[in-house]
């Protein structure tokens, strides 16, 4: 419980005070002397906005015991040009937040830092929005990691960070996360054996971390938790990255007893142009199985064999299926045509993606999966699912998955949904498709079928020539939906932030 006496205030009211609340932080000391608590409202709000400045500069609440921190190291880095820190400022204001990976990555091009100004502001951001990190990291410089370390909320930026060899005993979650990183990379054999060792004492949310990062690459030397502990973990979160883990470990035992199994129940049947895929379904549910994660309870309106048999199909990669079958994968997905047993199948091949998708497979099974005239019930939405398959491919792959998507108004929604979710820089092909499709959409009456959301996603996403083009084709239309005018304001605010960092920093 927080006892801290301004919080307590804050919750309870000045009617409810018997005393004047002490400074939060040192730093205010000063200033809070100087209020006059007989008029106890007025104080109270000058109060909070003592803190609120302070908050914002970065102040910390600290215990009484606490000792003062060493000061920050000396900067090795400049400041960003004084034009880019001004636009960083708009957007973590939330004006064209989407630019802001750009900007992040532009800044570590000109290796600059962040200026101090702005270190808490681009901190509170970057601890609540995950795919920012490591970006950020870069232009934090010494002030910014110092800073973050000194804050709970702050601290998992940091996960990525080079951390002390001492970090692992001593360290915040975020540290030893960004120590085990680390020591992978350089060590496996040792970060396996710390991580073993603090298994049994760590908690639900700090296995959960800990599996996550193993899920990043998984070694041989990761087998023996992953099977020994983390697959029969009581957090499922755990269970479900452990086996994600395992699906790439071949030679672990796991993975072995899960393709020996899968391989006694679907099976070929049929001659010729016969051929195809069969599921001899598992007649009762082994109780060893529960040490490998399977679940024996089905969710409602699924039967319990169906559902036994899809997770051991989701155990083994679509890689697997093709060697031991000896066929391509888009034979193996031929093959898959029985009325009886192809949606089961499928399933686990869904899951099976989706929890570790494979480079080499992911866009043939994005194309299979985007020609089917019916989507599984049972799975998840294509906009679940295929986003999945898009992060490990690389722009040219992405834009023919995308190319791929029916021109229909079923195929426009799902279209959108996997242009909103790309990562990269659409090839200009693909760039001009895309500016297509949503201008037409953008524009489209008596309402846009667009929102301005989306004129944003879509601003950032096309390579700075195609959105030269952009401006000049909205620029030619007699009038602008808001979408449009958006996709417009986007596209001109990217092209100041390049602009801005085009400017000579002193050294």
């Amino acid at each position: 419980m927080n006892r801290d006496p301004f919080s307590i205030l804050t919750l309870l009211g000045t009617e409810r005070m018997t005393a004047p609340p002490s400074a939060p932080h040192p730093v205010l000391a000063e200033a809070w002397a100087g209020l006059d608590w007989t008029a106890r409202e007025t104080a109270a709000l000058s109060a909070m906005a003592l803190v609120a400045s302070a908050r914002g500069a970065g102040a910390v609440a600290v215990k009484d015991s606490a000792p003062e921190p060493d000061p920050a190291p000396e900067e090795s880095l400049s400041a960003c040009p004084a034009g880019a820190s001004a636009l960083l400022r708009r957007m973590l204001a939330g004006e064209h937040a989407v630019v802001l990976s750009e900007w992040l990555a532009l800044a570590a091009a000109r290796k600059c830092r962040v200026r101090f100004r702005d270190l808490p502001a681009l901190l509170r951001v970057a601890s609540r929005e995950r795919s920012l990190r490591e970006a950020v990291l870069p232009v934090l410089g010494e002030r910014g990691v110092w800073l973050a370390r000194r804050a709970d909320e702050w601290r998992r930026v940091l996960e990525t960070a080079k951390v002390e060899d001492t970090a692992w005993e001593t360290g915040e979650l975020s540290e030893r996360i960004a120590w085990l990183r680390q020591t992978r990379a350089s060590d496996p054999t040792r970060a396996a054996e710390a991580l073993a060792k603090a298994w049994a004492g760590a908690t639900g949310e700090e296995r959960e971390r800990f599996t996550t990062v193993l899920a990043e690459a998984p070694t041989s030397q990761d087998v023996a938790l992953l099977e020994g502990e983390a697959l029969r973990d009581r957090r499922r979160e755990v269970r479900l990255s452990a086996r994600a883990s395992l699906l790439r470990l071949p030679e672990s035992a796991f993975s072995q007893r899960a393709r020996t199994l899968v391989a006694s129940m679907v099976v070929i049947e049929g001659m010729l142009m016969m051929r195809r895929l069969a599921l001899r379904l598992p007649e009762t549910f082994d109780a060893a199985w529960k040490a490998d994660g399977i679940e024996e309870k089905p969710p409602a309106g699924t039967g319990p064999r169906a559902f036994w048999a899809r997770q051991w199909i989701a155990s083994v990669p679509l890689s697997a299926w093709t060697s031991r079958l000896d066929v391509g994968v888009e034979k193996l997905f031929a093959l898959n045509r029985d009325d009886e047993w192809r949606e089961i199948i499928l399933l686990g091949w869904i899951d099976a993606a989706t929890a570790a998708p494979e480079k080499e497979n992911a866009e043939a099974f994005a194309l299979h999966l985007i020609g089917l005239a019916d989507w599984p019930k049972a799975a998840p939405s294509p906009a679940e699912v295929l986003p999945r398959l898009l992060t490990v491919l690389d722009p040219e792959a992405g834009a023919r998955v995308l190319a791929a998507v029916p021109a229909t108004d079923a195929g426009e929604g799902l279209y959108f949904e996997l242009l909103f979710c790309t990562r990269f820089h659409l090839p200009d092909a693909a760039a001009r498709e895309a500016l297509q499709r949503c201008l037409a959409a953008f524009q489209a009456k008596p309402y846009p079928r667009l929102q301005s959301n989306h004129a944003r996603e879509l601003a950032r996403r096309l390579p700075l020539a195609t959105a030269g083009e952009a401006v000049r084709r909205l620029a030619a239309l007699s009038e602008l939906s808001s979408p449009a005018e958006e996709l417009l304001r986007a596209i001109e605010f990217r092209q100041q932030v390049h602009q801005a960092f085009t400017v000579s920093i002193p050294s």
